[in-house]
């Protein structure tokens, strides 16, 4: 049932990276959901639990529907120093979140000042790895089991398993994805898709 109604929806999250020539700049979480979505659950957006994105000192706009037709929620943090990017991170997403280890690092040298980003996109977890931990690093509220949630039967906790494997094998199909970092000067990447100064 649950892939049937993923069919033709579309939903995004974005990491959108801005480095200045200072080393400055800022980081952006964005999630967008198609109409087709919210009119299944009209409240999803509205209902994210980000707090502590507010409360750690994340803009949050949204949702509100975009040029692109879809309906964004997005999360902003500037920065004074790159050394600053990977804790801003790992801290809204979680240190077990699909953003895992995102950096960029600034090398001086006598010659030329370079910036290099790394990171790992990782959802080889399904969708647990979306829903699993707290942006603390910290286990979901719940009872004694694993995960952090109530001990289910084994048929119960078997059937939700298939599920899990059935959405991650269409989650291309559902999800985009998408990693952007803009970088002072020339940029060299081997990223698929190339913009100004940025992949």
């Amino acid at each position: 049932v649950a892939l049937g109604l993923l069919t033709g929806c579309e939903a995004r999250t974005e990491l959108n990276i801005t480095v200045e020539g200072d080393g400055s700049g800022s980081v952006e979480l964005a999630g967008a959901v198609d109409d087709e979505v919210l009119a299944d659950r009209p409240d999803l957006l509205a209902d994210l639990r980000i707090d502590h994105l507010v409360d750690a000192g994340w803009d949050v706009t949204g949702p509100v529907r975009e040029a692109d037709g879809l309906t964004w929620v997005r999360a902003r943090h500037d920065f004074d120093d790159v050394d600053e990017i990977e804790g801003l991170v790992a801290a809204a997403v979680g240190e077990n979140g699909p953003f895992r280890q995102v950096s960029v690092v600034r090398d001086d040298s006598f010659r030329a000042e370079r910036f290099r980003f790394a990171g790992t996109v990782d959802f080889t977890d399904g969708l647990g790895t979306v829903g699993g931990d707290g942006a603390d690093g910290s286990e979901p509220d719940g009872g004694p089991g694993d995960g952090g949630g109530p001990d289910l039967p084994d048929d119960v906790a078997s059937a939700i398993g298939d599920l899990d494997a059935g959405l991650a094998a269409a989650i291309d199909d559902v999800f985009v994805v998408q990693v952007a970092v803009r970088l002072p000067g020339d940029v060299d990447s081997n990223a698929p898709t190339r913009a100004a100064n940025g992949a």
